[in-house]
């Protein structure tokens, strides 16, 4: 999905923690949270964030507690 939509190629290795939230219903999806490895990587997806308009994918910065 990011290559596809965001222009941008991230590894495996470039993701530290990803899940899905919510429990399992047959055909319908459920929002993934992800923690990248570099901060900056973050930062270039929700900058691309706006081309997903349309396409019914959306990204949220999720609130971290410290």
């Amino acid at each position: 999905m990011m290559s596809q939509h965001l222009d941008i190629h991230l590894e495996c290795r470039g993701i530290d923690v990803s899940h899905r939230l919510g429990k399992y219903t047959p055909n319908k999806d459920r929002p993934v949270i992800v923690k990248f490895v570099r901060r900056q990587t973050k930062i270039d997806v929700m900058k691309r964030a706006k081309l997903l308009k349309g396409t019914g994918i959306y990204i949220n910065e999720d609130a971290e507690v410290l």
